[in-house]
């Protein structure tokens, strides 16, 4: 295979998929963003962005060669994620990849980096935010990420009283 010789890439295959829980969030995240840069080094530094990025990302300037490359990073995380990862990124609006990869990345590298203790703050911070609207959305969210701490190797399940707390300081009244 011949460097930078059109097609070179063709051999290297497909990442293999994220599936929480059964892969390793860092070592499938550094495979990746290789991958992603072997065929498009603008569409890994858009990954690499987005993971550093706290606040949600909205695509608020009409430049259409960002919105086809956030499109096209959408498109490969549906390739490459399965279960609640996978389900995650069905949720972000308009096929919008930066989105999709913060929160992926977010999600899982506190998972790896603390095990049950990052799962168990996300979910005594999990935010159900302000609209009404979308409160049954958040609520099976949240219960997703409840289970997803449940099932960790590390935690046990958390008590039903504690979950109400949790909602009750949580929701908006």
């Amino acid at each position: 295979m011949e460097i930078g010789r059109e097609g070179a890439t063709d051999k290297l295959g497909k990442a293999e998929a994220f599936t929480p829980f059964k892969t390793a969030f860092g070592e499938w995240e550094f495979n990746f963003l290789q991958f992603l840069g072997t065929h498009s080094p603008a569409l890994r530094q858009m990954a690499e962005d987005a993971k550093r990025r706290g606040d949600v990302i909205i695509p608020i300037t009409p430049d259409p060669e960002r919105l086809v490359l956030s499109q096209r990073l959408y498109t490969v995380l549906a390739q490459l994620t399965k279960g609640a990862a996978l389900k995650l990124a069905r949720r972000i609006p308009d096929a919008n990849g930066e989105e999709a990869c913060r929160r992926i990345c977010q999600r899982w590298a506190e998972m790896d980096a603390a095990g049950g203790v990052g799962l168990a703050r996300q979910v005594m911070k999990f935010d159900f935010g302000t609209d009404m609207a979308k409160m049954e959305h958040k609520f099976e969210d949240f219960l997703t990420l409840v289970q997803e701490y449940e099932q960790h190797p590390a935690t046990n399940p958390i008590d039903d009283d504690w979950l109400k707390a949790i909602v009750v300081e949580s929701v908006p009244e």
